[in-house]
């Protein structure tokens, strides 16, 4: 069967190489018997997976066994993945809760055939039967209600959902859920989704503001950064999740103080032109990070505020102070708080040295600069160094990189479609992440030591009825 998951990768391979064509789409809805397991889940998972059948797996190798590889695995999991009485055309389930507990959930043929052949695992998890499944509890895990209503979850060889997860904590608000349906080959991954928002969180409204406008803004930014994306949603949702980010790490508790700093990021942030976008990305580089953000110059008022900060050697507001920095060609300013009280307690490891910048008063190095319409902002370690490079891609030809290039073929297939969000992740990025949190990351990720970052991954986002619908591509890395 080696020929089928040659042709199921060829799209994947065109791509990578630059050629035109469509790529394959996962298979169409599988009868509802293949994600029987959902209503057997117990509350508040964080992690729900429908895994591949035992005769998709026998029938596509390569592409399986592809997988395992990038997560550097021999198998999904350390019980027998095709155990004797398994029914091999029924999908298993998995589940992940909160505490770090988890269940599997194996479809029978044959019950006592399947109970004898997982009896080597019943010294370290409990087993029971749930109807015509089998259940492996490890953990604490709680059991199903039996009979809940469940979404079933994207088409696919594979399927994901997404909730309470600590990767959806960085970005999500409460509430929100993420599903994924992954085509496997043997070169890569297609995936399409949904991205739901919470009904009581801020996801919902940003949806609802965005306003369809440009597309390929990521490659006006390095294709060095390790994350890159471009979107209209509206920016100033970003000055309120960076406010209350910034204060928490900083300790800044006085609420004028959290004020004063929302309102700065925000009028920085009015200044886009909302109907363009806007693009932002982070460099990872020796366990430190630089954030970089460009968009259009809007054509509003300027801000009263920031023509403050620009002005003097230092501006001071409540615990704010922004320093002038002597640097030639660029408006360089120096951010930090007087008074912190740091708390590192949920930040990332590699943004640390971001925190200790802000709560010195060395301060956090800022840069800005303005190229034919365009705005380029920096912050972080290799702000000045970035503000320049984005600069000079404004003034003259940018290059796209292969991330580039398949957020660019996901997007056409999205139309016709509202364009929301595209996001691309180059898998260098993972080296230059403290070792923290490159451990979180493979922990996130169901990693293995020998894990292998793809090459790249890139999504798009469209707005549809329930949130936003998802396209993506994954290349694996070159062995």
């Amino acid at each position: 069967m080696a020929w089928r998951a040659l042709l199921r990768s060829l799209p994947l391979l065109l791509a990578a190489c630059g050629a035109a064509g469509t790529p394959a789409s996962p298979p169409g809805p599988p009868a509802w018997p293949m994600d029987g397991f959902l209503r057997l889940l117990p509350e508040g998972p964080s992690l729900v997976a429908r895994l591949p059948t035992a005769d998709g797996a026998s029938a596509e190798p390569l592409a399986h066994a592809a997988l395992l590889r990038m997560l550097g695995r021999a198998r999904l999991f350390e019980a027998a993945e095709a155990p004797e009485g398994l029914d091999r055309a029924r999908a298993p389930g998995f589940v992940l809760l909160a505490g770090g507990a988890s269940a599997r959930y194996l479809p029978a043929a044959d019950l006592s055939l399947l109970n004898r052949s997982l009896g080597a695992l019943a010294t370290r998890v409990a087993i029971r039967e749930e109807g015509d499944w089998v259940v492996l509890e490890e953990g604490a895990a709680a059991r199903g209600k039996g009979g809940a209503a469940q979404d079933a979850l994207p088409p696919g060889d594979l399927a994901l959902r997404v909730h309470h997860h600590p990767l959806m904590h960085l970005f999500a608000s409460p509430g929100d859920r993420l599903d994924l349906g992954l085509a496997l080959a043997d070169g890569g991954i297609e995936f399409q989704g949904r991205y739901v928002p919470g009904p009581e969180g801020d996801s919902a409204q940003s949806i609802r503001e965005a306003v369809a406008g440009m597309a390929g803004l990521v490659d006006l930014l390095p294709g060095s950064l390790s994350l890159r994306v471009e979107t209209v949603l509206p920016p100033l949702a970003l000055a309120s999740f960076a406010a209350r980010r910034v204060a928490v790490a900083c300790g800044i508790g006085e609420r004028g103080d959290r004020v004063l700093l929302e309102r700065l990021l925000r009028e920085a942030l009015s200044g886009i032109d909302p109907s363009a976008g806007f693009a932002f990305g982070f460099e990872f580089k020796d366990g430190e990070a630089t954030l970089v953000l460009l968009g259009l110059l809007g054509s509003g008022p300027p801000s009263p505020l920031l023509a403050q900060v620009r002005q003097g050697a230092r501006w001071t507001a409540g615990a704010l102070v922004v320093d002038r920095r002597e640097v030639g060609d660029l408006t360089a300013l120096a951010l930090w708080v007087a008074g912190a009280a740091p708390s590192l307690a949920g930040v990332p490891e590699t943004a640390w040295p971001l925190v200790g910048a802000l709560c010195d008063e060395r301060g956090l190095p800022l840069a800005y600069a303005e190229q034919q319409g365009w705005f380029v902002f920096a912050a972080g370690p290799r702000a000045d160094t970035l503000a320049r490079t984005v600069r000079q891609r404004l003034a003259g030809e940018t290059t796209r990189s292969d991330g580039g290039s398949a957020l660019q073929a996901v997007r056409e297939r999205g139309h016709p479609g509202e364009y929301l969000l595209g996001v691309v992740w180059g898998g260098q990025g993972a080296a230059g992440l403290a070792p923290a949190d490159r451990a979180a990351l493979a922990e996130w990720f169901g990693a293995g030591p020998g894990a292998a970052p793809p090459h790249y991954a890139a999504v798009a986002g469209f707005r549809d009825t329930t949130g936003v619908r998802l396209l993506g591509r994954l290349l694996y890395a070159l062995p």
